[in-house]
């Protein structure tokens, strides 16, 4: 097994997880992939609220750490309008762009605000408001609707 940069990748997990408590969420699964010809790992964090009753997790958090430990000190936030829709649903389903570059320090207030964004976008859909949605930082967007542009 490979150890190479183990260590500082195990430490960004740490942090991303304890931005999602201090966000009020509870982490689901914490893990890390190791991509040996890209020398690098995959950090990824998958998280709800504590009342979240989905299988699915609301919001999934990933960045890569060099094997070297070289980190770029984003994040990639990632979330979905939908709860436990089917797969074939997916293209149906707003999902949020716009947080792929979020820097760490900035990551528990993000996750706040993308969890009020997807209150409001799911709020939307039920009164039948069509999207996209846009917001300050982020615009929510059913991936079917891009194919469309």
């Amino acid at each position: 097994m490979n150890r190479a940069g183990r260590e500082p990748a195990e430490d960004v997990k740490r942090r991303i997880v304890a931005a999602c408590q201090a966000a009020g969420l509870r982490v689901k699964t914490a893990r890390m992939y190791l991509r040996k010809f890209q020398r690098d790992r995959i950090v990824l964090v998958a998280a709800s609220p504590v009342d979240w009753s989905a299988e699915r997790p609301m919001v999934t958090i990933l960045t890569t750490v060099g094997m070297c430990g070289q980190w770029s000190g984003e994040v990639d936030v990632r979330c979905s309008a939908g709860k436990d829709e089917p797969v074939v649903k997916f293209w149906d389903i707003p999902v949020m762009q716009g947080r792929n570059t979020v820097p760490m320090h900035e990551l528990s207030r993000q996750l706040c605000e993308t969890m009020e964004e997807r209150e409001q976008v799911v709020a939307a859909m039920r009164l039948g408001v069509s999207g996209p949605y846009t917001f300050e930082r982020s615009r929510w967007q059913k991936p079917g609707d891009l194919l469309r542009a």
